[in-house]
């Protein structure tokens, strides 16, 4: 296949920081590591994400990352993992924008409910939507039921755990 996918992301950062930050959010939304531990060949000529950094001015870039389309494997979860894992903690970053390749388009069709949709469901109409990841790994289900009930009762709208719900294959 070999195609690639675009995701646009701002960086609020001194611009002499800009290219290393860029590398980051590269290298860990696709092999997750940072780039000085993956070694020449495949993992970082092929499956890194590969980017082009343009500055917006002293403190601010738009950075685009090519990421290749199978490491989705076809799963929305595991898209949002590439999207906005773990570089979701790192301070001044932000996703702006995404561009499927063709065969992502043909395979995520689009939403079944939206933004509407969803704020139906939950019924909430307007406003910033909350949002907790439970992090399940080594934890009892004890633990687990406790820790979903607090954030529930804490005003999170919505409760994921995005690690143990895709095909890892």
């Amino acid at each position: 296949m070999n195609s690639r996918f675009q995701v646009q992301y701002r960086l609020a950062c001194p611009l002499s920081e800009a290219a290393e930050v860029a590398n980051e959010i590269a290298f860990e939304q696709s092999v997750c590591h940072p780039p000085h531990l993956v070694a020449p060949g495949f993992l970082k000529n092929e499956i890194a994400g590969r980017v082009e950094l343009t500055a917006l001015d002293e403190h601010h870039s738009q950075v685009s990352i090519s990421f290749l389309s199978e490491t989705v494997g076809n799963e929305i979860t595991q898209l949002m993992n590439v999207l906005y894992g773990n570089i979701s903690l790192t301070k001044g970053v932000r996703v702006t924008d995404l561009q499927f390749s063709s065969d992502l388009k043909a395979h995520f069709t689009g939403p079944r409910f939206g933004i509407t949709g969803i704020r139906e469901r939950l019924g909430i109409s307007t406003g910033a939507l909350m949002m907790a990841d439970i992090g399940p790994l080594g934890r009892s289900t004890n633990d687990l039921a406790e820790l979903t009930y607090r954030f529930a009762k804490g005003d999170m709208d919505l409760i994921i755990d995005e690690h143990l719900i895709t095909d890892q294959s």
